[in-house]
This record gives C-alpha cells, sequence and structure tokens, in this order.
C-alpha cells in the first residue's frame, strides 16, 4: 500500500497530468452547447433534400408515361413517388410514430427498387442498414434519434456518437498516450533515483504499483470525462432506449443490429483495453530512454497508423487483425463497414480485438518486468564485486 501511496502522490503532485481529464472533458461536453438546433427547425433539411427528389422522381414519371419502353418500370416509380409524397407530409403534420412509419415504408421501397435494379448509383448495404434499424424501431415502438443534431441526442445515443468518430479516437489515445509519456518518463528528466532500486519492497509489488497507478489514473482521465458527458445529456434529454439498434456488417454483406448499450460497452472495453496496451509500450519505451519527446513520438505515430493506407495496403491486409493499432477505432472493428470505408478483413473484429490487446500487453509488461529483474541482478553483482575500503 505504501509504494501504491508513493506512486499515487507523484501522479497528482504533477500538474501537467491534469491536462487530459481537462482537455477531453472539454472535447466531450463542447457539443453539448455548440451544437444546439431549434426544434421547429428540426426537419427543414431533410424537407428541402425530400422535396428535391419528389420534384425529380415526378418529373421522370411524366418522361417514362411518354416512354412505352419505360412502361415496366412505371408502376415503381408512380410508388416510390407516393410514399415519398406520404413521408414528406408525415414529416410536416404527423406524429412521430407516422413520420418513422411513413420513412420505413419509403426506404424499403427504395431497397427493393436497388435490388431488383430499377435504381442503381447507390450503396445497397448502407440502404440494408437503414431499413433494418427503421424495421427495427417500427416494430419495438421505438423512438428515432436524429443523427444530425448531436445535442438533441439522448445520453446513450451521445455516448455512442463519441465512440462513432464524432471525436477521432486517434485524437482521444494520442492525449492518453501524452500522459502515459508524461509519467513513465517522468523520473528520468527529472534526475531521480531509479524507483526500483529506491523502493526496499518486493520487485514485483513495486512494479504492479507503478504501472497500475499509471493505468488507472490514465483510465480515470478518459471515463470520468465520459460520465461527465453522459450526465450533462441525460439531463437535458434523457437516459434514451437501452435498446435502440445500430446496425453492421460482419462480412460487407449481411447486415445485423447491436443494441445502443452493446455497442457502448464494447467500444468502452475496446477503449480500456488499448489504454492498457498503451500503458504496456510506454512503460517498455521508458526502461531505454528518459526523453519525453521519444516516447510520446513512437506513441503517437504507432496510432496514427490507423488512419494511414498503410494498413489497407496488400502486403498487410491478412494480417491487420494481428496487429494491436488495427484497433485503435473501436468503430471501424465493430461496424465492420460502411459506404465511405469498405470492410479490410473478416478478422478485424472485437473478439479479435479483446484477446490481441490482452496479450500485446501481457506480453509488453512481462518482457518489461523480466528486463528490471536482470538490471538489478547486474547492479547487485557490480555493487558486490566493488572492494570494500578500509
Amino acid at each position: 500500500m505504501k509504494t501504491i501511496f508513493f506512486e499515487c502522490k507523484k501522479l497528482f503532485a504533477e500538474k501537467a497530468n491534469y491536462f487530459g481529464f481537462i482537455l477531453l472533458t472539454f472535447i466531450f461536453t463542447i457539443p453539448l452547447f455548440l451544437f444546439t438546433t431549434a426544434q421547429e427547425n428540426r426537419y427543414e433539411n431533410e424537407l428541402q433534400y425530400l422535396r428535391a427528389n419528389l420534384e425529380y422522381g415526378e418529373q421522370a414519371q411524366k418522361q417514362m408515361e411518354l416512354e412505352p419502353a419505360a412502361a415496366h418500370i412505371l408502376p415503381d416509380t408512380i410508388e416510390r413517388n407516393e410514399l415519398l409524397s406520404a413521408y414528406i407530409d408525415a414529416l410536416i403534420s404527423g406524429t412521430d410514430e407516422e413520420r418513422i412509419k411513413a420513412e420505413y415504408a419509403y426506404e424499403k421501397k427504395l431497397l427493393q427498387n436497388m435490388e431488383s435494379g430499377i435504381l442503381n448509383g447507390l450503396s445497397i448495404i448502407e440502404q440494408q442498414k437503414a431499413v433494418l434499424v427503421l424495421e427495427n424501431l417500427v416494430k419495438n415502438d421505438i423512438t428515432k434519434v436524429d443523427d444530425s443534431f448531436q445535442a438533441s441526442a439522448p445520453a446513450l445515443n451521445y455516448v455512442a456518437r463519441i465512440f462513432s468518430g464524432t471525436v477521432s479516437s486517434s485524437l482521444i489515445f494520442s492525449i492518453c498516450a501524452l500522459l502515459f509519456a508524461n509519467i513513465y518518463s517522468f523520473e528520468k528528466r527529472k534526475n531521480h533515483i531509479n524507483f526500483f532500486n529506491l523502493v526496499p519492497s518486493r520487485l514485483g509489488s513495486s512494479f504492479l504499483a507503478k504501472v497500475s497507478t499509471a493505468t488507472a489514473f490514465v483510465t480515470l482521465s478518459l471515463v470520468i470525462p465520459l460520465i461527465i458527458a453522459f450526465s450533462i445529456s441525460a439531463f437535458q434529454n434523457g437516459i434514451g432506449n437501452f435498446r435502440y439498434p445500430i446496425a453492421y456488417s460482419q462480412d460487407g454483406i449481411d447486415v445485423s443490429f447491436m443494441s445502443v448499450t452493446a455497442f457502448n460497452s464494447r467500444s468502452l472495453l475496446l477503449f480500456l483495453l488499448f489504454i492498457f496496451f498503451l500503458s504496456s509500450l510506454s512503460f517498455f519505451i521508458s526502461l531505454f530512454t528518459g526523453s519525453l519527446l521519444i516516447n510520446a513520438g513512437i506513441l503517437l505515430s504507432s496510432i496514427l497508423l490507423v488512419e494511414s493506407p498503410l494498413l489497407q495496403s496488400d502486403s498487410l491486409i491478412n494480417v491487420v487483425h494481428l496487429l494491436p493499432f488495427s484497433y485503435a477505432d473501436p468503430y471501424k472493428v465493430l461496424i465492420f463497414s460502411d459506404y465511405s470505408s469498405p470492410i479490410i478483413n473478416p478478422s478485424l473484429n472485437f473478439q479479435n480485438g479483446v484477446l490481441c490487446l490482452l496479450i500485446y500487453s501481457l506480453l509488453f509488461f512481462s518482457v518489461s518486468f523480466v528486463i528490471i529483474v536482470r538490471r538489478k541482478k547486474c547492479r547487485r553483482l557490480n555493487s558486490a564485486k566493488i572492494p570494500q575500503i578500509g
């Protein structure tokens, strides 16, 4: 307990260690105060877009009526325009239940036309996701959450948006990486005696005290801002529905859905495991250099790999699921693919992510501990060889 208390005291005494908590709290909560939208204007942009589509559809319908060759697709065009018109009317004057049912009927018709080849140029898998979510909302009588207005989202959906890329995961992990680099390079930067040579307690307990307090400190620097953002959003808009669906595709072909609760819990677990991995890697680096810049530079450059095309290269595409930094974006791991980010490797999934991050973390910590033990033995041997004076 004394070693843990000693490490905690050292962490809290360093004022620079608070920047992560302050910055993440600001990043997670600022959308709740800046991106506010009046309820009466909520559907304005969507109505404008749908009216333009209806106008285009009615013009296409008139042209088809004059073209005998288009007679076979005319009934679908007429039905699609009627459903779109009903959807627009529901947005203007209907209840929430009428709006979602009208949207579901229209989107379902679009999907049928896409699958039959009448419509093209759109992503079928993205349309399947949209229809599956709407179908689930209608069947379970769940109110749809508008994805375009962050400030109006219930707490569960707001946190899901944080995990879905409203805040870049690379930015979040970069802040955590800087924290670890600052913590683990503290002793050498301040010219302090090495902690493991100083403490009289067992080496194993000293090692665990150091890495556990550092990991817990950075973890809390992430989790507490999330709790604060969740609480503010819940106060403003309620907690939300625990069964709210989020669609995903594991193989890029078939579409399924998970609840927002499952998505948030899995995302949080991947975030925490990645922080655990960053802790192990940063500690390992600190054994060879006390430079904050080198430690942080290695961590940050590795995190940015997830944003580079390197992981999508032909040479790495089949082994990308074996690399820990492939899991630095939990949204891509859980949702697997979307229109702008096609699936890379079906093995890049939640289960493999948990195993991969755990294995690499334990490996780095184990190797680090072995290095510390051997260094301490070498110092003892060297000390024993020094002749005594007198």
